[in-house]
């Protein structure tokens, strides 16, 4: 979550969403072989992903920022699923699934590179 808090105030976003997590998860090769074995393209998310954060809302000189809604919602749904399934801990992998359930922006995303 540090990573995503940098990548939004680097880009002047006014709250960490869910494409500011998703893109700093992208960067990890176990995660994206895990959506690759999924049947994502990886290639399409993270353009798109980029593409998102880059017409996202902006704001100038904000040196703390929040996180957004959806956000909330995608962590919150990660600790649902953690629960369920009786995991003591939240991974990374439950952010994809939490985000397709409870993530409006980061779930189109995800849908439009081939999760489901």
């Amino acid at each position: 979550i540090g990573e995503a808090q940098t990548l939004c105030l680097s880009s002047d976003a006014p709250a960490i969403e869910g494409p500011h997590l998703l893109s700093v998860l992208l960067q990890d090769q176990s995660n994206r072989s895990l959506l690759v074995r999924a049947g994502v393209d990886v290639k399409k998310l993270r353009d798109a992903a980029a593409a998102k954060l880059a017409r996202g809302a902006k704001v100038s000189g904000a040196n703390e920022v929040a996180m957004g809604n959806e956000l909330v919602a995608i962590l919150n749904g990660m600790d649902k699923l953690a629960a369920k399934r009786g995991e003591p801990m939240i991974t990374t992998d439950l952010f994809f699934l939490a985000a397709l359930e409870t993530g409006r922006e980061t779930a189109e995303l995800l849908k439009g590179a081939g999760a489901n």
